[in-house]
C-alpha cells in the first residue's frame, strides 16, 4: 500500500512531502507494486516534488 508520503508525492504536495520526510518518513519506501514516492511524483508529472525528493536524497535508481 501507499504511504502518506506516496500520496503527497502523487498529489504534488511539496510542503507536505518535506514535512513528512522531516518527521522521519522513509523517502525510499516501496509499495506492494514496487513504486517509490519518486515514481508516483514522476508518473503524475509533479516536477517540483521530483526535485524535492532528489534534493533530499531519494534513491533515483530504485526500480
Amino acid at each position: 500500500g501507499a504511504t502518506p508520503l506516496h500520496i503527497a508525492a502523487f498529489n504534488g504536495k511539496t510542503d507536505c512531502v518535506r514535512l513528512l520526510i522531516s518527521w522521519g518518513a522513509n523517502i525510499n519506501s516501496v509499495t506492494t507494486e514496487g513504486c517509490t514516492p519518486l515514481h508516483y511524483a514522476a508518473y503524475m508529472g509533479k516536477s517540483d516534488v521530483v526535485r524535492v525528493l532528489l534534493a533530499l536524497g531519494c534513491d533515483a535508481s530504485a526500480r
